[in-house]
C-alpha cells in the first residue's frame, strides 16, 4: 500500500481497518501520516494450495558429463577462469564449486567463489555457501 502518487510502498497484512493500519504503520516508519490523503493497494499477494500428487521427477543423465567449456568472468574486480555447464546435460549426482556458470535456455546461473551447487532429486539446483 502507499499514498496515491508515492513511489514507495509498505506491506500491510490483509484484514479489517486496512487504511487505518496503513496510516499507523506509515507514521511509525516515517514519522507522519496523512489520513486525508487517498491510499491505494499496489500489490495483492495470495497464496493457496491443493492436494495432489508429487510432481514428476525429471529423467536426469546418470553418468557425469564434463563442462561444455570455460570462460573468463569479472568478479569483484578480478578476472576468474570459470567452468561452464549446460543445464540440460547435468547428471543426477551433479555437484560443483564456484566459480562456475550453469547455462540454460532463458537463464544463466552464476555460482560465485565460496558457493557450491548440487542437484536435488527433484532436478532443482541447490546452492549453498560453503562453511555455513
Amino acid at each position: 500500500m502507499r499514498y496515491r502518487g508515492q513511489s514507495h510502498e509498505l506491506s500491510i497484512a490483509a484484514g479489517p481497518r486496512l487504511a487505518e493500519r496503513f496510516h499507523r504503520e506509515h507514521e511509525r516508519r516515517f514519522g507522519f501520516a496523512e489520513r486525508d490523503r487517498a491510499v491505494e493497494v499496489v500489490t495483492l499477494e495470495a497464496r493457496g494450495s491443493l492436494p495432489g500428487d508429487d510432481p514428476p521427477r525429471p529423467r536426469l543423465p546418470r553418468r557425469p558429463t564434463p563442462p561444455v567449456g570455460t570462460t573468463r568472468v569479472r568478479h569483484q574486480g578480478r578476472w576468474l577462469r570459470t567452468r561452464v555447464w549446460a543445464r540440460e546435460r547435468l547428471h543426477a549426482a551433479f555437484a560443483t564449486r564456484g566459480p562456475a556458470i550453469v547455462a540454460e535456455d532463458g537463464a544463466t546461473l552464476w555460482i560465485a567463489p565460496g558457493w557450491s551447487a548440487r542437484m536435488h532429486p527433484t532436478g532443482t539446483l541447490v546452492l549453498s555457501r560453503r562453511g555455513r
